[in-house]
């Protein structure tokens, strides 16, 4: 898999920039991506996808996609726990709630598996109460983009189809 996509890349898409009923072709080609194994993430993400309409996305994604562990996200994770419990800027709450979570596994996940993590989460190095995917990333040389950069990446296209286009054209017309 080339991407591995953060809880925030799913919520937030759903939620906010491309809810299904505007956007139905952003959710196809996340499908799509799936399907042909480009795209995926972890179980631990999974989980953390509870809202009603981001859950009931996540369903319409093909069996595989999220993710169980094997043996070597199981060393990565090792390793990364490692260097979260290391850093002694990070505060002892901030740790324990980065280990709870789905990124830790997801890191661990694309380390493993060479993978790029989609995420909406900005670096913030100097950050003692949280933990950031970013920051995480840079120390283990995992690449992370944010959503519309993996857009960019692989081509995406979302246009009008062709009876919302005349309409538009039509109404345009009108008003010259």
């Amino acid at each position: 898999m080339k991407y591995l996509m953060d809880a925030n890349a799913l919520i937030q898409a759903a939620d906010r920039y491309y809810r299904e009923p505007e956007f139905p072709g952003y959710w196809v080609w996340i499908r799509l991506l799936a399907k042909n194994g480009t795209l995926a993430s972890v179980q631990a993400v999974r989980a953390e996808l509870t809202s009603p309409r981001v859950s009931a996305l996540a369903d319409t994604l093909p069996a595989g996609t999220f993710r169980a562990e094997d043996s070597a996200v199981e060393l990565e994770l090792s390793h990364v726990s490692l260097w979260v419990d290391e850093h002694q800027a990070f505060t002892q709450r901030a740790k324990d709630r980065f280990r709870r979570g789905a990124d830790c596994h997801l890191i661990a996940a694309a380390k493993a598996y060479g993978s790029t993590i989609v995420t909406y989460e900005r670096p913030e190095p100097k950050s003692m109460s949280s933990v950031k995917i970013p920051d995480v990333c840079r120390a283990f040389n995992v690449e992370c983009i944010y959503p519309e950069d993996m857009l960019r990446r692989e081509g995406a296209r979302f246009v009008l189809d062709d009876a919302v286009h005349d309409a538009l054209t039509a109404n345009a017309s009108c008003l010259s």
